[in-house]
């Protein structure tokens, strides 16, 4: 029982790294965003764009629980992008 436990927590270790990989890339690429908007006087809010986004990345996903999950995992990542890009 231990040693299944302990494969979980490996695939977890993996999913993990390739999450922090993908966070740091989505936050270089979201502070290019920020930065070409402060150039272009453009505002970082862009709730039309926000909903766009959530929509399209959770429309695929048939559990509603996880789909309520996602849609909080995803605001959250979005919320955190818009810090980055200020």
């Amino acid at each position: 029982m231990e040693k299944k436990l302990n494969e979980y927590r490996k695939e977890i270790d993996s999913i993990d790294t390739e999450i922090k990989e993908l966070f740091l890339k989505r936050m270089y690429i979201s502070k290019k965003i920020g930065d070409f908007k402060k150039l272009n006087k453009l505002e970082v809010l862009d709730l039309n764009r926000e909903k766009e986004i959530i929509e399209k990345n959770s429309s695929d996903i048939d559990d509603k629980k996880m789909k309520e999950y996602y849609i909080e995992f995803y605001k959250k990542i979005i919320d955190i992008s818009k810090k980055h890009q200020l």
